[in-house]
């Protein structure tokens, strides 16, 4: 006996599935497999339906079933790769779509590896792969979106914007494509052009909270705060645990001077999946609720480097508090925190913790010590270069003939507002023609960046004898200025108290607040802010203007 097309059984449940009654229809096919319990079709569409049940456990055992009749059988092939990678067994899903592709190339198994190859991490694999599923469907827009957000991770807007043009082109009315594109759009500093995008996909999606999210920080973007803080706030509305929307809406704050709600606010970032993941901990977490007299307590470096320097100075004001401290930061601030004031302990980061009473991450005592706009620990330096260092770079340098300015054009490339804040070496050429002389506090150089150094002769590298953070405290000592981007170059001359010029972005970070000269958490600065998005020009021309008057 066998099962034929026509067979009533076999069209009801073929109904039932199409009709979406999942459950009735495995029940269906369950009594079928009593009668045929040797056909792998009945067992790789039992397995489908498992899989659309949400149930891929029981997927994979239909889908083995059927290939433990017929091992060629492909929809059982290319199915049990899909139920491996709801499990989470990627390894063996892709094994499963390299051996379906070996059968038969098709997009969307192209797709899929592509899916699980990002999730594994292989990022470039999967960009390829995404870009196989594009070759033999280019119409595919799901290979668009996720190829075109790989390139944002990978920090090439231009080709995700390319990508998200051509996903609007096959699907205009598709909200999430408008929302890719205008992410990439702003990736490329056209936070105008991004807004228009999010806008059109609000209006085919009311009230959706990624689009109100990415509007608000558009907005933040084009310096309209006031507006951006109630996009968050709508975001939030329609999703009461948005994390990233809380996120940004303290960075927002923040910049408007509104510490108290910015920083409760930005303990959103570890539930955010955009910073650090939390430190788990078998002790309590401190945020000035409890005394610390006779406590000792960990405080932990996150974040990047910059963020460190800012605020190592908050580590003195726990010992008036009455604490035993210990300060963990990464190995390359280990000798220069050292000279903090008052007794903390610093540790490397990573090695063993000792007995604690209360820990607490570094970029948390703002909120602990109820830090407002006016009561910001603005007192400078909070740390000091190494003299035997210092004189040492003395004899290094020679003697002076003209005023000395240091500078730092650019930050960590993997920051993800890198390509906001850092600005190309060229462009700096306008000033290297006053009489100064000039040195790079530059560690890591990018490759034009790196040529201009080179055939310029007017900018002394000393990227060979910068080792660790205490090295270019040094050489910072031996300078008259430190002209710098937002970068840690900048924090690190700001808690030396070293006379400090920052060049800030239209949109800047929190910390450099809205539209002032002057900043509270280094009084010693002056800033030079750009006066529309990507005027570097101008900022750089009143730099030129302001160094022709250095003494």
């Amino acid at each position: 006996m066998s099962l034929t097309p026509s067979d009533p059984r076999l069209k009801a449940a073929l109904s039932l599935h199409q009709s979406g009654l999942f459950t009735e229809a495995g029940a269906k096919i369950e009594e079928l497999l009593k009668d045929f319990p040797e056909m792998p079709p009945l067992w790789a569409h039992l397995g489908t339906i498992r899989l659309q049940q949400g149930q891929p456990t029981a997927a994979l055992e239909a889908f083995d079933r059927a290939l433990g009749l017929d091992p060629s059988f492909f929809p059982a092939q290319t199915s049990r790769a899909q139920a491996l990678e709801k499990l989470g067994r990627l390894e063996e899903a892709l094994a499963g779509y390299e051996g379906a592709l070996a059968v038969k190339p098709e997009a969307w198994l192209f797709f899929n590896r592509g899916n699980v190859l990002r999730d594994l991490g292989r990022l470039e694999q999967a960009v390829e792969s995404y870009g196989e599923a594009l070759r033999v469907n280019p119409g595919q827009a799901e290979a668009l979106a996720n190829q075109g957000a790989l390139y944002l991770r990978a920090r090439q807007p231009l080709r995700a914007l390319e990508n998200f043009n051509r996903a609007v082109d096959l699907r205009p009315g598709d909200p999430d494509a408008l929302n890719n594109r205008g992410n990439a759009l702003r990736a490329l500093g056209r936070p105008g052009e991004a807004l228009a995008d999010y806008d059109r996909a609000l209006a085919l999606r009311p009230g959706h909270p990624d689009s109100l999210n990415n509007r608000g920080i558009a907005l933040q973007e084009l310096g309209r705060v006031s507006e951006a803080l109630a996009e968050y706030d709508k975001a939030i509305a329609g999703r009461p645990d948005f994390a990233f929307a809380y996120w940004n809406k303290s960075q927002a704050l923040l910049l408007d001077g509104r510490f108290e709600e910015g920083w409760r606010l930005f303990e959103w970032r570890w539930k955010s999946a955009t910073k650090e993941e939390a430190r788990a901990f078998d002790r309590p977490l401190w945020l000035g609720g409890q005394s610390l007299a006779g406590k000792t307590i960990l405080i932990w470096a996150e974040q990047g480097m910059g963020d460190i320097l800012q605020y190592a100075r908050y580590v003195p004001l726990l010992e008036k508090e009455g604490a035993r401290v210990f300060f963990e930061v990464p190995a390359a601030l280990l000798s220069l925190s050292r000279t903090l004031p008052g007794g903390a302990r610093v540790l490397e980061k990573g090695g063993e913790v000792p007995p604690l009473d209360f820990h607490c991450p570094l970029l948390s005592l703002p909120l602990a010590f109820k830090t407002t706009l006016q009561s910001v620990p603005g007192t400078v330096p909070y740390l000091s270069a190494d003299p035997a260092q210092v004189e040492a770079w003395g004899r290094k340098l020679g003697a002076k003939t003209k005023p000395r300015v240091g500078l730092a054009w650019s930050g960590r490339p993997e920051h993800s507002n890198d390509h906001n804040r850092s600005i190309p070496l060229k462009d700096w050429a306008p000033l290297l023609n006053l009489p100064l002389e000039f040195h790079s506090l530059q560690k890591d150089l990018k490759g034009e960046d790196l040529a201009f150094l080179q055939s310029s002769g007017r900018i002394r590298d000393h990227r060979d004898c910068l080792g660790d953070f205490s090295d270019t405290a040094a050489l910072a000592a031996n300078l008259d200025l430190v002209v710098s981007v937002d970068s840690s170059a900048a924090h690190l001359a700001g808690a030396l108290g070293r006379p400090l010029w920052v060049l800030v972005p239209f949109a800047p970070d929190y910390r450099w607040l809205l539209k002032r000269p002057d900043n509270p958490w280094y009084p010693q600065a002056r800033l030079f802010r750009q006066p529309k998005i990507g005027d570097w020009e101008s900022a750089l021309e009143t730099v030129k203007r302001e160094l022709k008057g250095l003494p």
